[in-house]
């Protein structure tokens, strides 16, 4: 019985280390191409909303890049849930440098959620006037023939397009380690499940058609739930719509951060994760590059007797290898301190998600949300 349980450790460890090995591989070399640019006659109009909260790393440049979308005709609404928030002169001071740019911004926001973001953008979903309807955060720098390659892909039978956020211009390390956990664990999956045609809602930006968002309710529909861009893909989903998520980079400065603000963020996701999609959740330690170097020093280590410590070392070289390939790959920075932020991002991501298994409330941009309170939606039966 002892060497039956023996083997079978074994080569379970084995398995394990060539599949997650392999899926490593995988991510690495998924194609990167981003949606074709579409032409200009007949692409319908869209309202582009922005929920702002507070000033973001670039902020300023941020709103030039809405306003500088290439696109025959949109229009801009911003959105702003306290008449003291200091984006608001901001905002304003951009809707006066672009006074031919049909744009707005609106103050104060409609409680009909637990979740800040939605209640913000209820006003703003009533205010838009045209037939789609594109969602981005306030800390997304869009490039200028986004909509252009987005608008396209909504075809018959998709219901919502997503974008890939992006991190970019970090300026310290907790900045840097950000920027790890953004590019080279998240972007880098969500690249792969667009090459697969995985149905993920992203935030940084949502393109939907408005009669869509009118056919469940709207944003007010949404519910008390943290993770609003996973039950919009829900209600989507309940449309008989499918979701396409495309390469196509929202970008996002990242600036300075502080290490709480990091924390409370990527919590949050790891949380969405937890009650949206268990399987991802699960995976997030699986794959990784600690379980796969135990698992990999486990199997190997019968083989490779007193080499089995630099087996791993060399594993490890290799995965950093791998991280730098992907990078230079998709022409993100790279600077001296970028291997130290990948390692750290594994212990960070580690530490994640065992506060996500135990995590009953969460922070998001200073509200306090009860996590027990704000479980998934249930389907609407629409």
């Amino acid at each position: 019985m002892g060497l039956l349980l023996e083997t079978i450790v074994h080569w379970g460890a084995g398995i394990w280390w060539l599949a997650a090995t392999s899926i490593y591989l995988g991510t690495l070399l998924v194609p990167l191409r981003r949606p074709a640019l579409g032409g200009p006659a007949g692409l319908p109009a869209v309202s582009v909303l922005v929920p702002v909260k507070g000033v973001d790393a670039e902020f300023e440049g941020n709103l030039e890049a809405f306003f500088g979308q290439v696109y025959p005709v949109l229009e801009l609404i911003f959105t702003v849930a306290d008449a003291d928030d200091p984006a608001i002169p901001l905002v304003e001071s951009a809707l006066a440098r672009h006074p031919r740019i049909p744009a707005r911004l609106i103050v104060g926001d409609v409680k009909v959620s637990a979740n800040p973001k939605v209640n913000n953008l209820v006003n703003g979903e009533r205010a838009a006037r045209h037939p789609l309807v594109l969602i981005s955060a306030a800390n997304i720098a869009l490039v200028p023939d986004t909509l252009a390659r987005l608008v396209p892909l909504l075809q018959p039978g998709i219901g919502m397009v997503s974008a890939v956020p992006v991190a970019l211009r970090p300026t310290n390390f907790i900045g840097e380690l950000e920027t790890a956990l953004w590019n080279g664990h998240a972007a880098r999956w969500f690249y792969a499940a667009a090459a697969f045609g995985a149905e993920v809602g992203l935030g940084a930006a949502m393109l939907m058609r408005r009669d869509d968002l009118a056919r469940f309710g709207g944003m007010a529909a949404l519910g008390d739930s943290f993770c609003d861009d996973s039950v919009l893909g829900m209600r989507i989903r309940e449309l008989g719509l499918r979701i396409m998520v495309v390469a196509e980079p929202a970008y996002h400065p990242v600036g300075r951060r502080r290490f709480q603000d990091l924390w409370e963020r990527h919590l949050r996701w790891q949380c969405c994760l937890r009650y949206y999609n268990p399987p991802a959740f699960l995976a997030v330690p699986a794959v990784g590059v600690t379980a796969t170097t135990l698992m990999g020093a486990l199997f190997w280590a019968p083989l490779l007797g007193s080499w089995t410590s630099l087996a791993a070392a060399s594993f490890i070289a290799a995965w950093l290898g791998g991280e730098a390939f992907y990078h230079r790959r998709q022409g993100w920075r790279m600077s001296w301190r970028s291997p130290a932020a990948w390692i750290t991002r594994e212990a960070v991501l580690a530490a994640l998600w065992v506060r996500a298994v135990t995590a009953r409330t969460l922070v998001w941009r200073g509200s306090r949300i009860d996590v027990r309170v704000a479980l998934p939606a249930r389907p609407t039966g629409r």
